[in-house]
């Protein structure tokens, strides 16, 4: 997930490289670390947008709990908190339906 913000942080040890003034060189960072506060933000926003094009909708009065209805009357509610999410549906296929869209956006 790409980060909006420019972060930089200190190499691992081992891969250090300082400048001709011998200053520590620092590694601009591309990509949301689970460790950064800003890790939380971008995975919300990654699987909020996901979640809109799968079809779901948020509960109002949550904003971290999403629902999906097809005509059928199927019904399918993914709970979420942190980097954890529930899948619950009526039906198993409605639930493997919905995993299967998922699988294509996230391993």
């Amino acid at each position: 997930m790409l980060i909006e913000e420019e972060i930089y942080k200190k190499p691992p040890e081992g891969y250090e490289q300082y400048s001709k003034d011998g200053l520590l060189l620092y590694c601009l960072l591309m990509k949301a670390l689970y460790v950064l506060k800003q890790g939380g933000r971008q995975w919300y926003l990654k699987l909020s947008r996901v979640m809109k094009e799968i079809g779901f909708r948020k509960v109002q009065s949550e904003p971290c709990v999403y629902v999906w209805e097809d005509s059928a009357g199927e019904k399918v509610v993914v709970p979420t908190y942190a980097d954890d999410c529930h899948i619950i549906g009526r039906t198993r296929e409605g639930i493997q339906h919905i995993k299967a869209e998922l699988q294509k956006h996230f391993k």
